[in-house]
């Protein structure tokens, strides 16, 4: 069996390639707080583990060791849940924080102060250590919980088995000082086993919180891939990768889909007018206004480029379809575009098609509707023009 202090070694030196990972991360252009508060948990996790299992009286310290250690502990692992806010862009409550920080210390001194036995003194401590551990297991999975990266289950289960290991040891030195045996102690035996449940669980922590980093940059790449950075709607890649889940839905059921495509009405003349700085911001306030229109839950909503817009309709019937073009045209017309002060009046013109079932898939039913958007601008603009077939899109050719 490896010896304690070889674990000790060992569970120190491998959180120093975590801590430099975190470091690297934490100086990394646009980085946020979460990384410097990963670190300093791997820095106070590493100082911790060291000041308690080198202290010859471990479990049971003196009032001010006992309250050192404890302080350390503490930060360690609400550094950890800090930096999880961080991450997810939720509020950190530094009043909380701080007092959070130095409950497990402040118990453990407090306690150790008024005479109390060393059994109590460390249950109640490691009662503030299973509330900061639950608390910062469940802050994991307060972020993004319509799509929660597997790596945030990984850290909330390892903090959670960590509060679940605590409970058992508090019930451990509960039941020994009823019944008059040493549940903890300083014994090599409860040493190894402390250790080994530290280890184990701070590497499945730090794994998680590298994986996690790296599933975020994954995902974020996957964003600006598919996203329009400009309107924040998918561009013609993610309209093509998000509609296939629905055109699979649709099919599946025989449910009624359309598609429109709405283009800016003279946006060329609003570009030479105003300057492109305005024109974008006109792009902007369309795409804000489109979905309060034309968008349910299933729809799909992209910049198709330059001033195009489509719409990919679920469950929506070639009517249901015209209708919300229409209303989205007299939304357009009826408010207008306020940029820095300047008011100008925009309108749309919008091409409809159906597609499913035995309808054309959707790249045909997008030809379709920019065919019908082509007859709109041709007609007079300001209008909503339809196709309901592909012979319509061949005459539009032949035209």
């Amino acid at each position: 069996m490896v010896d304690v202090q070889t674990l000790l070694v060992s569970s120190v030196t491998a959180r120093a390639g975590f801590l430099l990972v975190f470091l690297l991360y934490s100086f990394r252009p646009g980085a946020t707080n979460a990384y410097r508060f990963w670190t300093l948990s791997i820095l106070c996790s590493a100082l911790g583990i060291w000041l308690t299992y080198q202290d010859a009286g471990y479990p049971n310290f003196s009032a001010e060791k006992g309250a050192l250690v404890y302080f350390v502990v503490g930060l360690s692992i609400v550094s950890v849940e800090a930096g999880a806010k961080s991450f997810f862009d939720l509020p950190l409550d530094r009043v909380k924080f701080v007092a959070t920080w130095i409950a497990p210390g402040l118990t453990y001194w407090t306690s150790a102060s008024i005479g109390l036995s060393p059994s109590y003194v460390l249950a109640l401590t490691m009662s503030t250590l299973v509330y900061i551990l639950i608390t910062a297991s469940s802050s994991f999975l307060k972020g993004r919980r319509q799509k929660r990266l597997p790596s945030q289950i990984l850290i909330s289960s390892s903090l959670a088995f960590y509060a679940v290991a605590l409970v058992g040891t508090i019930l451990s030195l509960i039941v020994g000082h009823f019944f008059g045996y040493e549940g903890l102690g300083p014994s090599s035996r409860n040493i190894y086993l402390s250790v080994f449940i530290d280890q184990t669980v701070s590497v499945l922590i730090y794994v998680g919180l590298v994986a996690m980093t790296l599933e975020e940059a994954q995902r974020q790449m996957q964003i600006a891939a598919t996203t329009d950075p400009l309107t924040g709607l998918a561009n013609r890649r993610g309209l093509q990768e998000r509609a296939l889940a629905i055109i699979g839905v649709g099919q599946r059921l025989q449910r009624p889909m359309a598609v429109l495509i709405a283009d800016i009405d003279h946006f060329k003349s609003i570009n030479d007018r105003y300057g492109h700085a305005y024109g974008d911001r006109v792009l902007q306030q369309f795409a804000e206004r489109l979905p309060v229109v034309v968008k349910r839950q299933q729809d799909v909503l992209a910049r198709w480029g330059g001033e195009e817009f489509v719409a990919v309709l679920h469950g929506a019937s070639l009517e249901d379809a015209t209708h919300l073009a229409e209303l989205l045209c007299r939304t357009i017309e009826e408010r207008p575009f306020d940029v820095d002060g300047t008011k100008v009046t925009v309108t749309t013109s919008i091409g409809v098609a159906p597609f499913g079932g035995e309808e054309p898939l959707l790249e045909q039913a997008i030809h379709i509707a920019d065919a019908a958007l082509y007859k709109a601008k041709r007609t007079g603009r300001n209008r909503v023009c339809v196709s309901t077939a592909m012979q319509d899109l061949v005459a539009e050719a032949a035209g």
